[in-house]
């Protein structure tokens, strides 16, 4: 029998560091819900700009601030933790959004299912310099096991999309906050092993990319760090004769993300012919894209989008910047 959503209490935790220009639309994400988080808490990780200010003119609306010395998102997010006491917590970085319906759905998910120790969904990607928006989908494919795809990949997205059971956040650890890259993957995987994942399939929250908080040297490193994740990860999984598999498909996967951004950072060309050669090692992975992701890198981006455009070779281009009604821009 599932628990009563009036029993459970959800803590919303925003992390924000230099963002007063962004943090505010969050605020108000949380504010717009359908249902709304039973706490509030903006954790300022040493900001240097207005965020207090701005943040200061939603404490009517019981929206608490406070500010710590810098450490990094994941020491942010603890903090969060350890300064509420919901049965429930949900995190929002600054520079994202929540749509309405997002703790309202999320929080009779956990109810419904009691083995479930952290809930996420579908997302908005929303390049806003560019007005560009498209949907990503998150879970295992073809109906796979979470507990392992969780390894290969992170299935379950940021944390500005999940709803964790507190309890499940202590037993697993919370953010290790000595890593520098994927410290929320590193923490999904940890919950996983000790508790199921499950997946609203629909879009409840917006992710605003933005040029000024990623860099194409970062990203790289940060796929190096990605990929000794889930290697650490799949290292340890028992039994032991799902691990070569595994650790395969994971090195594939990282292997297209590095394909993809050495075109899209215009590397030199070397290392884009490099890249698209080794996504075709294991072709079995994501065949389409995989193509799509070689192609690109063989021929580069002007060629490709050229040969793309004019050929039936249209179908292997990425699903994208679809012309919808975004609720969340009426936040």
């Amino acid at each position: 029998m599932s628990i009563k959503t009036d029993r459970l209490r959800v803590s919303a935790i925003i992390t924000t560091y230099n963002a007063a220009h962004f943090v505010e639309d969050a605020i108000k994400s949380v504010l717009a819900q359908t249902r709304l988080p039973d706490e509030i808490v903006v954790i300022d990780d040493g900001s240097t700009d207005d965020t207090a200010r701005v943040v200061a003119r939603y404490a009517s609306h019981g929206v608490r601030y406070v500010y710590k010395r810098n450490g990094g998102p994941g020491s942010a997010r603890n903090r969060g933790i350890r300064e509420t006491s919901g049965d429930l917590v949900a995190f929002l970085d600054a520079d994202d959004l929540w749509l309405p319906p997002k703790t309202e759905l999320q929080l009779a998910y956990v109810a419904a299912h009691p083995d479930v120790a952290l809930v996420s969904c579908d997302r908005w990607t929303w390049k806003f310099e560019k007005d560009r928006r498209y949907l990503e989908r998150f879970g295992p494919r073809r109906n796979l096991d979470a507990r392992r795809e969780v390894m290969v990949r992170n299935i379950v997205g940021n944390p500005s999309q999940v709803m964790v059971r507190r309890d499940a956040l202590i037993a697993a650890g919370c953010f290790d906050t000595t890593m520098r890259w994927a410290e929320e993957w590193d923490l999904w995987v940890r919950i996983a092993a000790r508790g199921s994942l499950g997946f609203v399939h629909q879009p409840l929250s917006v992710y605003r990319w933005h040029s000024g908080g990623l860099a194409h040297e970062n990203m790289w490193h940060r796929l190096s760090g990605q990929q000794a994740i889930a290697f650490r990860a799949i290292c340890a999984f028992q039994p032991v004769g799902w691990r070569p598999l595994l650790l395969l498909r994971a090195w594939t996967d990282v292997e297209v993300m590095r394909a993809t951004y050495a075109v899209d950072f215009d590397m030199p060309r070397r290392t884009q012919l490099y890249h698209a050669l080794r996504v075709l090692i294991y072709p079995f992975e994501n065949p389409q894209e995989q193509v799509r992701v070689a192609l690109r890198g063989l021929l580069g981006r002007k060629w490709y989008t050229a040969l793309v455009d004019r050929t039936p070779l249209a179908r292997l281009r990425l699903r994208g910047a679809q012309p919808v009604d975004l609720e969340w821009k009426q936040i």
